[in-house]
């Protein structure tokens, strides 16, 4: 397997609202090893391949257009204790992923700057 980084996120939403809706809409993603809220602040672990680094990157930039939030702050672990993280990969690869997003039609995908949801059958693993 490949090396895993371990990305520790904190959002803002704009709402507790907000914030809890996200994390049932994220709650299936393959790379999110947990998610929290409290008021209107999410708290989420990232299981990243380190080749997807852009990906977490991408989020912690970009909070709206991601994960919907106001604001974002990212870090990368430098060792992880316990547990090892892993992907959580499903037995069947899907056309859409867990979060509702379609890989085939998104920019990023098409220009190859994305490799895809590890969870659907787009996956340029």
């Amino acid at each position: 397997m490949t090396d895993m980084l371990c990305g520790v996120l904190y959002m803002e939403y704009d709402s507790p609202e907000e914030a809890e809706r996200y994390a049932r809409r994220f709650a299936a993603c393959p790379h999110v090893a947990f998610w929290a809220t409290k008021e209107g602040s999410a708290y989420v672990i990232l299981a990243v391949p380190e080749e997807d680094r852009y990906w977490p990157e991408y989020v912690g930039e970009h909070p709206r257009e991601t994960f919907g939030g106001v604001k974002a702050d990212l870090v990368f672990a430098d060792k992880v204790y316990y547990p090892d993280l892993e992907m959580r990969i499903p037995d069947e690869p899907g056309d859409i992923s867990p979060c509702g997003s379609n890989c085939a039609g998104c920019p990023a995908y098409l220009g190859n700057f994305c490799r895809g949801c590890p969870a659907t059958v787009h996956f340029k693993g």
